[in-house]
């Protein structure tokens, strides 16, 4: 069997053939990590000059902002304004469309409320006059099985 090519730095390559015994107690990474000069340095001091110069520009962006901001609060409140007007003139408007749309369905359900009446009334009058036929059709019926056997003589007779 052969043994695999392995592939790596140098560095990996050396801690991976040290014998356990003869590798360091210590993390590796702590004596060759990249990022330790940015973690290790102090915090650096800056003279009076140099916090004066950024407290003063901070102050001034500040101010700008500020003052731009509040010439905007102010263009932003008469757009805001306009903007309220219009919205309170379109909801005026859907309000007056709704009640109108109300009204309309109001008197449209009178109109076939008073349609179904109406047809109610007719297959009512519909009812009796074709009650009235049958009723007709039946005395008419009966009177002439009635005469036909009377004018019957009878048999053992």
């Amino acid at each position: 069997m052969t043994k695999p090519t392995i592939v790596a730095s140098a560095k990996t390559m050396h801690s991976l053939q040290a014998k356990p015994k003869d590798q360091p107690k210590e993390d590796p990474w702590l004596h060759d990590d990249p990022w330790r000069g940015s973690v290790n340095k102090g915090p650096r001091e800056m003279s009076v000059g140099q916090v004066a110069s950024i407290q003063a520009s901070l102050e001034k962006s500040i101010l700008e902002k500020i003052n731009h901001n509040q010439g905007e609060d102010e263009e932003m409140t008469g757009n805001q304004d306009q903007r309220i007007a219009a919205l309170e003139q379109k909801f005026e408007q859907l309000s007056a469309q709704v009640t109108g749309h109300q009204v309309e369905q109001t008197r449209h359900n009178q109109q076939v409320q008073a349609q179904v009446q109406n047809l109610d009334h007719k297959i009512d009058q519909q009812q009796h006059a074709f009650h009235a036929a049958l009723d007709s059709k039946l005395e008419q019926q009966m009177a002439r099985i009635e005469q036909l056997f009377t004018k019957r003589p009878r048999m053992g007779e």
